[in-house]
């Protein structure tokens, strides 16, 4: 007896044994990663912004402490803010989530819940992909959303399963996280609880009532909070929501789908076609849960909804940025959720092959189809070579351009990546600074150097309309770089001459 209660014990160590020994080189090999892609002139672009901002937080003058979360989602800047570098930060987060993965998969491969040669496809799709090693070591927004999705579906499941109503509760806060992370996730909830609300036989109206209050009530308490304190501070209760939007609206594509729920949809699915082999494991696995139906859980049809569903509401709420191939880990995670979490009394062997191949064939068509998506295939081109066209490589001509001395007005909404690369972000006029209206409607007599952004009409550029043509009254054109253009302050230059 003593014999068979140290081998469940060894059993139960194992995964999470694995979990921490792999850990430790998952986080150094996607480090090196995004360490060499930085060195050859790439970096995401969502990566230099949370770096800018932390910046601003440890070293702005003054310090901008609201960035922590009335403009932008507050867990983005957690790990960032922490390790005061974004690169670290991003390591960190993909080393933790590839590991967590890898845990619950393990052990669904030990009880024999997933196909035996799973587990291998997996590890090899993990460190072999563009779409998981762009996710996993540059962009850690949308990677700590999957790892919380991934947790959120566990619980759910267990609840399903169980009715543990410490599950629920569970599953309520990370919806709660979820909105941390990106706003219009908390959507969702609805459609997850879906089941309970209209099951109509297991479930009594008392009990409906509380799934619904422990399920809402984190996220509930969360937006309150947030609204109450957006309102204190900056006088509107949904600032936080529509300066997130703003923030990110010049990097989407499809404004014209935003605010229109038609359009959203006919977005979506021509997005989803678009992006069909690389999501063949998410296929087979709703093909599977058709046969199955709602044996072991009930809720299995609303967890695969969910992920083409938060792509409507993305692009219902114009945030589409992010629909490229790294979108389509959320999908296969979905997928792997589902044979990893629900145990069935018999085994689906021609599910079991078809997600075998499905894995395989998605694993060819991520490099087949990379040169569809220019952002992952910058990402790859950098791990073997400088990039001779960059944001990166513009900005870091520029900066060897200046002095050591003198300020230099900018607005960062898309210059940060100056900000982040210059790393002095005291030298910088910035709009959130109180004396930047003064100093933009005379920038001669208070800066040396003038940065305008091309690519969209700054407030710099706005102000100063002909800056965009190589003008600036009281400054000399010093070059164009990238969408970048510098302007140095005219020795000597008196004011009055301007007109």
């Amino acid at each position: 007896m003593e014999l068979q209660n140290l081998g469940s014990k060894q059993r139960s160590i194992d995964p999470f044994l694995g979990l921490v020994l792999s850990f430790a080189p998952l986080l150094g090999f996607f480090l090196t990663l995004n360490h060499t892609a930085l060195q050859n002139n790439y970096i995401y672009e969502e990566l230099m912004m949370l770096g800018e901002k932390a910046l601003l937080v440890f070293h702005g003058a003054p310090p901008r402490l609201e960035n922590l979360g009335f403009v932008y989602p507050p867990l983005i800047y957690t790990f960032v803010v922490i390790f005061r570098s974004p690169l670290v930060a991003s390591a960190f987060v993909g080393g933790l989530c590839a590991s967590l993965l890898i845990f619950y998969l393990y052990k669904a491969h030990k009880i024999g819940r997933v196909p035996p040669l799973l587990f291998p496809i997996v590890l090899l799709f993990i460190l072999g992909t563009p779409s998981s090693l762009f996710i996993l070591s540059e962009h850690q927004s949308l990677c700590l959303f999957s790892a919380v999705f991934l947790q959120l579906t566990y619980h759910l499941y267990r609840y399903c399963r169980y009715h543990y109503t410490f599950d629920l509760l569970l599953f309520g806060m990370m919806t709660a996280f979820l909105f941390f992370l990106r706003f219009q996730a908390i959507f969702l909830v609805p459609l997850l609880i879906l089941p309970f609300i209209f099951s109509r036989n297991e479930i009594s109206a008392p009990e409906k009532l509380s799934i619904i209050m422990v399920a809402f009530f984190p996220s509930i308490f969360f937006i309150s909070s947030w609204s109450y304190l957006n309102w204190i501070f900056m006088g509107d209760p949904l600032y936080f929501f529509k300066a997130w939007l703003n923030s990110v609206g010049s990097a989407t594509s499809k404004d014209e789908v935003a605010g229109d729920m038609l359009g959203a949809l006919s977005y979506s699915f021509e997005r989803i076609k678009e992006m069909l082999p690389l999501i063949f494991p998410f296929i087979v696995t709703v093909a599977r849960q058709a046969k199955i139906g709602y044996r072991r859980c009930k809720v299995s049809p609303s967890v695969l909804a969910a992920p083409p569903s938060l792509m409507i509401f993305d692009a219902f709420f114009g945030v589409t940025h992010e629909h490229s191939m790294s979108y389509s880990i959320l999908f296969l995670l979905t997928a792997l959720a589902c044979w990893m979490y629900i145990p069935l009394e018999e085994r689906t062997i021609w599910f079991d092959r078809a997600l075998i191949v499905s894995f395989i064939l998605t694993f060819a068509f991520n490099w087949a189809l990379l040169n569809k998506y220019p952002e992952e295939q910058a990402f790859i081109k950098a791990l073997e070579k400088p990039l001779d066209h960059s944001t990166i490589k513009s900005a870091k001509t520029l900066i060897q351009e200046l002095d050591q001395e003198g300020n230099i007005l900018i607005d960062d909404a898309r210059g940060f990546p100056l900000v982040f690369f210059e790393g002095n972000p005291r030298r910088f006029i910035l709009p959130y600074q109180y004396e930047y209206e003064t100093v933009l409607s005379s920038p001669y007599l208070f800066v040396r150097y003038v940065v305008v952004s091309s690519t969209t009409i700054d407030r710099v550029a706005g102000r100063w309309q002909e800056a965009l043509y190589g003008n600036l009254h009281g400054f000399k054109l010093i070059g164009t770089f990238g969408h970048f253009i510098l302007y140095e302050r005219i020795p000597d230059y008196i004011a009055s001459t301007v007109p």
